[in-house]
């Protein structure tokens, strides 16, 4: 597994961390 690949998917997964938790925050209706 290259760095790329573990970059890639660590910036995956905090911006769907983020986006799950600014959503869950702002509890849209």
């Amino acid at each position: 597994v290259g760095i790329p690949v573990i970059l890639d998917w660590l910036v995956h997964f905090t911006f769907l961390g983020y986006y799950t938790f600014l959503s869950t925050s702002l509890d849209p209706i």
